[in-house]
């Protein structure tokens, strides 16, 4: 076997331990079980998720508050823009994306609130929705 074959052999070997030019690869994002309160939903669906994700790297510039940071999408508000990322290190971050699926210039955009622990934001975000939203649904006479 030419020394090429036996190179690129090996590398697809080490393929779940290392990416090409990122180094040793990270464990995923642990996902936490949350009691959805609806308007807010989780996302399931990998696809569904790889997109949310794709869309925050497209628009976060250099000078915002999430660069550098990994990731996950895990929920959203039914039907907006708001999404819901794991972040490393435990925080949440609450998003509301543009979808220019580009770089945002002002580092304000897409908005982004951080919250310590997804207990955090449950009781100061998802709690507070959830009951707007209530209140808002029982008031439509429609």
């Amino acid at each position: 076997m030419s020394l090429a074959g036996r190179w690129l052999g090996a590398l697809f070997r080490l393929g779940p331990l290392f990416r090409l030019g990122t180094g040793p690869a990270r464990p995923p994002i642990p996902v936490p079980d949350i009691n959805w309160l609806y308007p807010w939903v989780s996302l399931d669906n990998p696809d569904h998720c790889a997109l949310f994700e794709a869309e925050l790297r497209a628009e976060i510039g250099p000078r915002h508050t999430l660069r550098g940071r990994r990731a996950r999408a895990i929920g959203r508000i039914d039907g907006m823009d708001d999404i819901l990322y794991m972040l490393d290190g435990g925080e949440v971050a609450q998003v509301h994306l543009t979808f220019a699926s580009r770089m945002e210039r002002d580092p304000r955009w897409p908005r982004a609130g951080i919250f310590p622990t997804v207990g955090d934001w449950i009781e100061r975000s998802m709690r507070p929705t959830h009951e707007e939203w209530s209140v808002d649904a029982r008031s439509d006479p429609g």
